[in-house]
């Protein structure tokens, strides 16, 4: 795991068996910049990070989850010893777990590669809300309440304009999406949150780390 807990101080952190909420990222490889976890550097990587190498996907998810109140951040590339055949095949065959686990899956839907980012630009006009004011009768004094509505547009039209979609291993997150807690997806007309089950298994949002 990755622990965001300090931004200025970012490391890898053995689990050691030990539960925990975590958040995990969904993202495409692509050509962008490449931060591996490899056994000459896992070591080191454990003190501290180099966040000068860090590609702006990476960077930008461990803000999101430092931001939510999550010390924990699964990210493939880091998180397996890239270069170790045996972590990795240990590590992709939990694949289905760490997902299902996770409390909140982070998919950075309309990056092409690690240097997109999650975030992108966006027309204002299109999501502008509207403001509304409610009087809820609530017990005795009725209360007023305001609201910013918009209407949500989707984060791609089709499933195929998804950048994230085509990238090698979608046929395993499509497999999973069914079983996550909660979906974050960010694309370029904004974020969205979904819940993603209709019942919460009793050790769903924890994982055997």
């Amino acid at each position: 795991m990755i622990d965001v807990g300090n931004l200025e101080n970012l490391h890898i952190w053995e689990t050691c068996g030990q539960r925990g909420e975590y958040i995990a990222l969904s993202y495409c490889w692509g050509e962008g910049k490449k931060l591996l976890n490899t056994t000459h550097r896992y070591e080191a990587f454990q003190t501290q990070l180099p966040i000068e190498e860090m590609p702006a996907t990476f960077e930008e998810a461990c803000e999101v989850a430092h931001k939510l109140g999550y010390q924990f951040l699964w990210i493939d590339a880091l998180c397996m010893v890239q270069d170790d055949p045996a972590d990795v095949q240990r590590e992709m065959s939990k694949m289905g777990s760490i997902y299902q686990n996770a409390t909140i899956t982070i998919f950075a839907a309309s990056g092409t590669d690690t240097d997109a980012g999650l975030w992108s630009c966006r027309d204002g006009h299109r999501l502008k809300p509207c403001d509304v004011v409610v009087t809820v009768n609530e017990r005795e004094e009725p209360e007023r309440k305001e609201f910013a509505v918009f209407y949500p547009q989707p984060l791609h039209s089709h499933p195929s304009e998804n950048p994230l979609s085509k990238r090698g291993n979608v046929a395993l997150d499509r497999n999973l999406a069914f079983l996550l807690t909660r979906k974050l997806r960010v694309g370029s007309t904004g974020a969205d949150s979904k819940p993603e089950a209709t019942h919460i298994h009793p050790q769903r949002g924890s994982m055997a780390m």
